[in-house]
C-alpha cells in the first residue's frame, strides 16, 4: 500500500515543475520543501526560451503571467565581463527565433512562489512546507521516506522518490 505514487523532494523550479507535469498526468503525489514559501533565494534568476517551452506545457498562460508581473523583466541580451574588464554582448535575437524570444529575469522569490501557487491549484498535488527529509530506504517495490514535519517524524511509502 502506497501513501503516494510519487514523492518530490524540494519545491524549487525543478521540483515544482516535476509536480506540475505529474499533475498533468493525473499522478497523485506529495511535494515537500524545508522552507516556507515565498522564500528568498539568491541563485538563478534567468529564464531561457527552453524554460518557457517546457513551462507552457503545464502553465499555458505563463507568458501572459510574466508579461504582467512587475517582478519579471523581459531582457534582450546580456553583457558578460572578464576580470580584465573586457566584455562581450549577447543578444537573444541573434540566437533565438523571434517567436521564441522569451528571455526573462527576475527574483527566485517571485518565480518560485508563482510555481508553488500553480502546483497548489492541482488536486493531484499535496504540498508540505517546513518539512525535512530525515531518512529514506529503497525497497524492491518502492521507497519508504521519513519526513520531519511539525516536529514529528512521518513515514510514507511511494513508488518513486524524485530528489
Amino acid at each position: 500500500m502506497y501513501d503516494y505514487d510519487v514523492i518530490v523532494a524540494g519545491a524549487g523550479p525543478a521540483g515544482a515543475s516535476a509536480s506540475l507535469f505529474l499533475s498533468q498526468l493525473g499522478i497523485r503525489h506529495l511535494v515537500f520543501d524545508r522552507s516556507s514559501f515565498p522564500r528568498h533565494k539568491v541563485c538563478g534568476d534567468g529564464l531561457t526560451p527552453m524554460c518557457f517551452t517546457l513551462l507552457e506545457q503545464v502553465i499555458p498562460n505563463i507568458k501572459a503571467q510574466f508579461a504582467t508581473h512587475a517582478h519579471m523583466q523581459k531582457v534582450a541580451g546580456v553583457r558578460l565581463f572578464s576580470n580584465s574588464g573586457r566584455y562581450a554582448d549577447f543578444f537573444s535575437k541573434d540566437y533565438v527565433k523571434a517567436e521564441k524570444d522569451h528571455v526573462y529575469t527576475g527574483s527566485r522569490y517571485h518565480f518560485d512562489h508563482l510555481l508553488v501557487q500553480e502546483l497548489q491549484l492541482r488536486p493531484e498535488a499535496v504540498f508540505w512546507q517546513n518539512t525535512q527529509l530525515a531518512d529514506y530506504m529503497v525497497e524492491e517495490d518502492g521507497v519508504v521516506v521519513t519526513l520531519k514535519n511539525d516536529g514529528a517524524l512521518k513515514q510514507l511509502r511511494a513508488k518513486v522518490l524524485i530528489a
